[in-house]
């Protein structure tokens, strides 16, 4: 087993880091509130800017979460450092007829993030416009708000975070639409329920976004397997739900699985009457490096696998 790499995980990486452009398939409010908070809070802590663009439900939710995470959002506010906005006022402030417009996103959006970014502070923005606009039924406007939003990034280096209902990992009828949605992020967070069939999603999302960002599908099927052997395990041994994250550069893919269990998996032999364990034989096998992480709530799970230059 080898040492973690403290890079797997979204949420815990430091505020000058940029976590590029993410995305969050989540099942419950409290999976939402646990990840935003915590994302945003790190920020705020280590000297950056956070800018939500959050519905009015959700507001006090996003609050209760910074409080919990040693963060005052009111006094962040005042001096600054949290940037507020309602989500369904700007989306209606972009829409000209029905479609958004470049020049009204970069008028309000984009203009909120340049503030920002004039401090010199490192920069993470959190939204959930894309996540109204797929909840009416408007697919394509989602894609094409996602794809303004890599623009900005382009000319304005920043962190991003995106969320989507857990319900569109499983809705074939939008799988194109899913597949161009892994295509315009460069991290998936995933969240699962103990279910004997989560573990065929999470697997089915991670090789979709591989295969989106670029890998060889032999590639994609072999890091899919392992994330498919992590939830397995998850849902068999830990029996509790969990959450799955990929993310890839031009070094090396990284996965997460965690879980709600503190009990550390062990690795067997490769003999059948071994029992529990014989899938991390696998996963050694695939994955360069991997290993185990105790959480607050639980463990994660993490495997890397090097790119070939």
């Amino acid at each position: 087993m080898h040492k973690p790499d403290r890079s797997l995980t979204l949420i815990d990486m430091p505020a000058t880091a940029d976590i590029g452009h993410a995305v969050q398939f989540y099942r419950e409010d409290a999976e939402l509130y646990d990840t935003v908070g915590t994302y945003v809070a790190e920020a705020i802590r280590e000297g950056g800017v956070s800018i939500m663009i959050v519905t009015a439900a959700r507001r006090e939710g996003f609050d209760e979460a910074l409080v919990s995470a040693g963060v005052d959002p009111i006094a962040a506010r005042e001096d600054g450092r949290l940037l507020s906005f309602d989500a369904a006022t700007m989306l209606a402030r972009i829409m000209r007829c029905g479609r958004l417009d470049r020049a009204a996103f970069l008028a309000t959006a984009g203009a909120a993030v340049h503030r920002a970014a004039e401090s010199r502070r490192p920069v993470r923005v959190y939204g959930e416009m894309v996540s109204l606009l797929w909840n009416v039924g408007d697919v394509i406007g989602a894609i094409e708000l996602e794809t303004l939003c890599n623009e900005l990034r382009r000319e304005v280096g920043f962190s991003l975070l995106c969320t989507y209902p857990g319900e569109a990992l499983s809705d074939d009828s939008h799988a194109d639409a899913l597949s161009a949605v892994c295509r315009l992020h460069s991290a998936v967070l995933g969240h699962f329920p103990n279910d004997l069939s989560s573990p065929r999603e999470a697997r089915r999302l991670v090789a979709d976004a591989l295969l989106q960002w670029g890998h060889a599908q032999e590639l994609s099927e072999s890091v899919a397997l392992v994330v498919s052997e992590l939830a397995t395990n998850a849902v068999r041994h830990a029996r509790s739900a969990f959450s799955v994250l990929a993310r890839s550069d031009q070094h090396v893919i990284r996965i997460s699985v965690r879980d709600a269990s503190a009990v550390l998996p062990k690795q067997r032999g490769l003999d059948p009457q071994a029992g529990p364990g014989i899938g991390l034989q696998m996963v050694d096998a695939l994955a360069g490096a991997w290993g185990v992480e105790v959480t607050a709530g639980g463990k994660a799970v993490w495997a890397q696998v090097a790119l070939r230059p």
